[in-house]
């Protein structure tokens, strides 16, 4: 009610209409509770439907999703949805929804987004067996049975060649059974986690040599057409060096243009969008679209949970 009395402060309409309530007798005054939790739920449905629209949009094609939870204030876990995908030439990421959840099994959390994205006309166009191939392909082990891969064994040699486990003892003991172990999962943690992202820079490697203006990898295109083969063909080559030879011309007309050097490659593809080059150049705008979408850490999550009353 604070805030309402605020803007009416600044808006006539709402002036009159909350003087009429406080000196006459008004059957509707839309003031109470239930009505602006239905004016929000109704402000948040178009805001959903925006951004379901925009990642609909023929010109949009790709998006990415970025899940995480956390408990309520009930004990609820609620599981945040947020979307990423390439508009107008500018990566964004929007929140979506939340979404209370009882299990955190690999299955339930799946079924669930499927049917959010399904509830908002979302398509995943059957690439599920794909997603789930590439996953497993990204960690080794998930099929596996667990093995501790840091597990130490101290044996002690004897002179007469024969050798037993030795008794630690103080700080020894508590340096090998205690401390080495949770850096050792910590360090094999970190060698699976970084993999993937080691094979995203491999298989997007010439965008960096696209907007540095350094020596183009053909190998690099020759990765990324055979990993995207129903999104990007072998044009790509060719479309690569004649948009070199375009950021080149374009710097020399206009000296006050960022160089290409300094280019990152959201500005690239802004670039290409405002001057109207997504026909002269199909396969790098979808590669640039691809790169972007990708998302690289959940932040735009936790700045979610922040703002949520949990």
């Amino acid at each position: 009610m604070g805030a309402i009395e605020f803007i009416e402060e600044f808006d006539p309409f709402l002036h009159e209409h909350l003087e009429k309530c406080k000196n006459e007798k008004v059957n509707a005054t839309y003031l109470s509770k239930p009505v602006y939790e239905e004016l929000i739920e109704i402000m948040g449905k178009h805001v959903q439907d925006e951004i379901v629209n925009q990642i609909n949009n023929l010109d949009t094609k790709y998006y990415s999703i970025i899940v995480d939870s956390t408990p309520d204030l009930t004990h609820v876990d609620q599981l945040i949805i947020v979307v990423r995908y390439c508009y107008n030439g500018k990566p964004c990421e929007r929140f979506l929804t939340f979404l209370p959840i009882e299990s955190h099994s690999s299955t339930t959390l799946f079924n669930e987004i499927q049917q959010v994205l399904g509830e908002h006309k979302l398509s995943l166009e059957n690439r599920i067996a794909h997603y789930e191939s590439e996953a497993k392909g990204l960690v080794e082990d998930i099929t596996s049975s667990y093995s501790d891969a840091s597990k130490r064994i101290v044996t002690r040699k004897f002179s007469d060649g024969t050798s037993g486990i030795a008794s630690l003892r103080g700080a020894d003991k508590f340096r090998i059974e205690v401390l080495y172990q949770p850096y050792d999962c910590l360090i094999i943690q970190l060698r699976k986690r970084i993999d993937p992202y080691e094979q995203i820079a491999k298989r997007f490697k010439f965008l960096s040599e696209l907007v540095n203006n350094s020596e183009i990898d053909e190998d690099s295109i020759k990765l990324i057409i055979s990993y995207y083969k129903d999104d990007i063909d072998h044009k790509l080559v060719n479309e690569c060096y004649q948009f070199k030879e375009y950021l080149h011309l374009r710097k020399s007309q206009n000296t006050e243009e960022n160089t290409p050097s300094k280019m990152q490659c959201a500005e690239v593809l802004q670039l290409i969008c405002e001057q109207h080059l997504i026909e002269a150049f199909p396969n790098i705008t979808t590669s640039l679209k691809l790169y972007l979408t990708m998302p690289i850490m959940s932040c735009e999550a936790e700045r979610n949970f922040i703002s949520y009353p949990l």
